[in-house]
């Protein structure tokens, strides 16, 4: 029995697996083979002739460069604007006092739970008023208001900081801000990179708020132009898998960057097997 159990957690655990990575590991097969093989019968994972041809072609489209450039675009100024307000209001909440901050902390988390596309007719209305669709950096600041969960996150950070050792910089002649920045921010780096990368993910897969203000394809976004190839391509469907495959690689190497970048910072080297 001691032996059967460790076994069938292991048979449990690789079904989970297969199960999250099945579609990544159909899509990539896809994207290695010709539409005649990824339809044949019986379906297999594995490509008989694999070829990297529909990457090449993927890549040779001039739209395809222009909607991961923008997508990248997009995500790094979202991300730099969210994080810096979630910065001050995360530190805000959990340094000061003041009336109504439980009632503020839970309105945070409320607007977090409102569908945006809720609040989509009404952003439109607004853009369009001005005349500034089209824009994808219209988008980025707007993208850039959707920080309250990433203040909930930062806000534990900053709580577990000891508030001594801002004391006693202010006490050695630093101003409230100085001890933000130089005390505070740096202690809670894994916070801060943590938050950085959810924040990238969410606004390079954003898809609905630029699908509705974006139309002119040299502002679109990759998320709404795999959507666009897609429906230019629908039958090719190889060269659909690896554009999205491709599309898919950013966020996967963020992912890869910050679980190194947290085994440094917690425990000073770049994670198990690794050299610091």
């Amino acid at each position: 029995m001691k032996l059967l159990r460790p076994a069938a957690i292991a048979v449990v655990y690789t079904m989970i697996v297969l199960f999250i990575a099945g579609p990544f590991l159909w899509l990539i097969s896809a994207s290695l083979q010709p539409v005649s093989d990824v339809f044949a019968y019986p379906p297999g994972i594995v490509p008989p002739h694999p070829s990297l041809r529909s990457y090449w072609s993927v890549i040779a489209d001039s739209n395809v460069r222009r909607y991961l450039a923008n997508s990248i675009l997009l995500a790094s100024i979202s991300t730099a604007g969210a994080l810096s307000l979630a910065c001050l209001a995360a530190y805000g909440f959990a340094r000061f006092q003041f009336r109504a901050k439980s009632t503020a902390l839970i309105a945070l988390l409320a607007m977090n739970m409102i569908p945006s596309v809720g609040s989509v007719v009404a952003l439109y209305k607004m853009v369009a008023d001005v005349g500034l669709q089209n824009r994808l950096i219209v988008v980025a600041f707007i993208r850039a208001g959707g920080v309250a969960a990433v203040i909930w996150l930062l806000k534990g950070y900053f709580e577990s900081i000891p508030p001594e050792l801002e004391e006693t910089a202010l006490t050695d002649g630093c101003s409230r801000f100085g001890a933000f920045l130089k005390v505070a921010l740096p202690l809670a780096r894994p916070g801060l990179v943590v938050s950085s990368v959810i924040l990238f993910a969410q606004n390079y897969n954003a898809f609905f708020l630029p699908f509705v203000l974006i139309h002119d394809k040299a502002q679109m976004p990759a998320s709404v132009g795999v959507f666009q190839f897609a429906s230019e391509h629908g039958i090719q469907i190889d060269k659909v898998s690896a554009f999205s495959v491709i599309y898919i690689l950013p966020v996967l190497l963020a992912y890869w960057l910050v679980q190194r970048s947290i085994w440094r910072l917690k425990f000073g080297f770049a994670g198990p097997g690794r050299q610091k």
